[in-house]
Parts: structure tokens; C-alpha cells; sequence
């Protein structure tokens, strides 16, 4: 019997990894490409392939998968579930320059917060710190990033986000030392995820 196509996971899963390092954007983005449509939407396959396209600067199509998602009742109407599409949707909206409306999905994202999600909460900060600058308003990105419990949150993986927009932070307001040392601990923990293993 001939075999079928890979289950999505089967796919996802190495396209995530491949797509840590640049040398292996294409191939993640083309396992993503690859996965198959498999009827109910599965909202751990729009986390992957969302951020697989994300890293490999595929801005649009992160855009259309994360609105898929949020279009389907059984992604849309969880709360955890729809926090991880509006936080991508708004990472892919600050990359296509629609600033805005990024603020008001990280906003979004930041509000489940109340309700059980943390998954990505660094990263909807950070993607709202940076939206907030681009738009001229360093004092509210300030603001916004101070409400994050460093102790509480340094471990989650989209802290390395977080990490970036502050030192954009610190650059814009002029303090060059502490911005130098943010990007520092940001490359570092970013080269840490790098190595660690395929799941």
C-alpha cells in the first residue's frame, strides 16, 4: 500500500528546530508547507507553523495562518488558544508595518493574561513595547514593560523578545550601556535555544 502524507506533527515538529538557525529557514519552511490540511484546525500545529514562518520572515503567511485560526470556533473560542494566534498575528503585523493594529492584538493577547495565558506573555509584551516605539511612545512602551516580574517570567522562551525590546528601549532613551547589556543576554539566550535539541 502506498503511504500517505505525514501527519502535520510528524512535519512540524523538525521545522521548528531547522528553523532556529537561518541555513535552515527554507527547509522548516517548506515542511510547513507540506503539512497537511487535516479538517479541525490543531491549534498546536498553527503555534509551530505559525512561528516556523515568523523566523523565516514569511510575514503574510504567518498573517493568513494566524487569522485562519482565529476564524475557527474550536481555536477562537479557547482562551489560550486564541492568545497564541492574536500574539502571532500581532508579531507578523509589526513586521508588515501595520503598527496599530499589532498594538491591539498584543493588547489582547496581554489581557488573557486574567483568564490562564502565559504561554508567550514576554513576547505580547515585547511585541507591544516595539509597537509603541515605532509609533513614538517610548514612555508608554517604558511603562508597559514594567509591569512584567522579571523573577516571574526570565524563563519563559519569549523572554528573548522581551529582551530586544528593551534594549530598543534603553538605546531610544538614550542609555547606550544598559541597552548594550540587554542585547548581550539577549544573543546569549538566543544562542541557547539554538542548541537545544529537536523535540
Amino acid at each position: 500500500l502506498a503511504a500517505g502524507p505525514e501527519p502535520a506533527s510528524v512535519l512540524l515538529a523538525p521545522a521548528l528546530h531547522l528553523s532556529r538557525v537561518c541555513e535552515g529557514r527554507l527547509d522548516a519552511v517548506a515542511l510547513v508547507r507540506r503539512a497537511p490540511d487535516e479538517g479541525a484546525v490543531s491549534a498546536e500545529s498553527i503555534w509551530t507553523g505559525t512561528e516556523v514562518l515568523l523566523r523565516a520572515e514569511e510575514f503574510s503567511d504567518a498573517l493568513a495562518t494566524s487569522e485562519r485560526a482565529l476564524a475557527d470556533p474550536p481555536v477562537g473560542g479557547s482562551v489560550p488558544d486564541a492568545a497564541n494566534a492574536r500574539y502571532a498575528r500581532a508579531r507578523a503585523l509589526l513586521a508588515l508595518g501595520r503598527v496599530e493594529e499589532a498594538i491591539a492584538d498584543a493588547e489582547t493577547a496581554i489581557g488573557s493574561r486574567e483568564r490562564g495565558w502565559g504561554r508567550a506573555l514576554p513576547g505580547a509584551y515585547a511585541v507591544l513595547a516595539e509597537a509603541l516605539l515605532d509609533s513614538g511612545q517610548a514612555d508608554a512602551a517604558a511603562a508597559r514593560l514594567e509591569e512584567l516580574d522579571t523573577g516571574e517570567w526570565s524563563a519563559s522562551p519569549s523572554w528573548e523578545a522581551l529582551l530586544g525590546a528593551r534594549g530598543a528601549l534603553l538605546a531610544e532613551l538614550g542609555r547606550t550601556e544598559e541597552a548594550l547589556a540587554s542585547f548581550l543576554e539577549q544573543g546569549e539566550l538566543a544562542g541557547a535555544l539554538r542548541t537545544m535539541p529537536a523535540p
